[in-house]
């Protein structure tokens, strides 16, 4: 004859399912916290001492219309050629051949 030490409604905690649950709750917590609540350190670069001339380069005014019409845009020349235009299909498609 066998002994039953549980009744039958009576439900039994596993202990390796509840730390299971537990420790993916916790990696899904942290991993919420650090994607939407914690804001990242910003990052400062300080520049080399060699850039110290950057500052006329910002401050350069560069217009269209100087640079296309300068001497050495128009010295420049072309070296591959523009495509030529290709006839594709017919000009009319819905008459009979």
């Amino acid at each position: 004859m066998a002994i039953i030490v549980s009744e039958e409604g009576e439900k039994k905690i596993d202990v390796v399912n509840l730390v299971i649950w537990i420790s993916l709750l916790a990696i899904v917590g942290i991993a919420v916290y650090f994607l939407f609540f914690k804001k990242p350190p910003l990052v400062e670069v300080i520049s080399p001492p060699s850039y110290k001339n950057i500052d006329p380069l910002a401050k350069a005014d560069l217009s269209p219309d100087e640079v296309a019409n300068s001497p050495d845009f128009k010295a420049l020349k072309p070296y591959v050629p523009l495509p030529s235009p290709a006839s594709v299909g017919r000009l009319n498609p819905f008459l009979t051949p």
